[in-house]
């Protein structure tokens, strides 16, 4: 397929056993995501979807995108998402409210792996996520330029990309090593962070530009230059603006 694979738009539906693999670019460069699930402009209807058992693969910009709507992600397989010409993006899961409408999305993660991801393994930002048992491992800096590359990035209002609604991200037994900036990255945003093992990074847990997640002290930190919770080390998030709503 070319510029997405399988499009949810204000509708209801189950995918179980899906995958979706190797979609192309338009003709422009762009596109060439695998899943893409939202919320209809024009009537505001709100897609609720649940995926189970699939595998996203080798799409481009990125793998699975959830916007302003409700999802529930358990047993998915979300890897090596190519970035587009530009060598921007890259990202394995992005979780986003609607910039046009406000509509938030309210996401669960479970028991899923996301590897080999570029710029952002799964990324929450100006919305609500709770995560699982989830595994991201090998997130690549970004293509264009070597920035980036965090494993889980939560990300709230920041400066040339107007105001976010409330950001939030839950996690609990997460697992999250080799990544080529921060195994988990909050900026502007709160949440909980528990029970969950960081390893093979720069940062393990970075907070910064106010963000106060709980970091709970059962978390396990090894192997990574920073070997704690780092704040305020001035770390920039990765642009949230895609190509399309620009």
């Amino acid at each position: 397929n070319r510029e997405l694979g399988l499009f949810v738009v204000g509708s209801t539906a189950t995918l179980e056993e899906v995958v979706v693999h190797d979609t192309l670019a338009r003709a422009d460069g762009l596109g060439g995501r695998g899943i893409g699930i939202e919320n209809d402009p024009d009537t505001g209807a709100v897609s609720d979807v649940t995926v189970r058992r699939s595998l996203v693969a080798g799409n481009r910009d990125v793998g699975l995108v959830v916007s302003g709507s409700t999802a529930t992600l358990e047993e998915v397989v979300v890897r090596d998402t190519l970035p587009r010409d530009d060598g921007l993006w890259g990202r394995g899961i992005h979780i986003r409210s609607d910039r046009d409408t406000g509509a938030v999305s309210d996401v669960a993660v479970r028991r899923s792996l996301l590897a080999g991801n570029c710029q952002v393994g799964l990324s929450i930002v100006g919305t609500t996520a709770t995560l699982e048992e989830v595994v991201v491992r090998d997130t690549l800096a970004q293509a264009a330029d070597g920035l980036f590359g965090d494993g889980i990035a939560v990300v709230g209002s920041f400066p040339g990309e107007g105001t976010f609604p409330p950001t939030a991200a839950h996690m609990t037994g997460v697992l999250v090593e080799r990544s080529a900036r921060a195994g988990v990255f909050f900026y502007n945003a709160g949440g909980s962070f528990c029970d969950s093992v960081l390893r093979g990074g720069v940062f393990a847990v970075a907070l910064d530009q106010g963000a106060d997640p709980m970091v709970c002290d059962d978390n396990l930190y090894e192997g990574n230059e920073r070997n704690d919770v780092s704040v305020g080390q001035g770390l920039e998030p990765s642009p949230t603006l895609e190509r399309e709503d620009l």
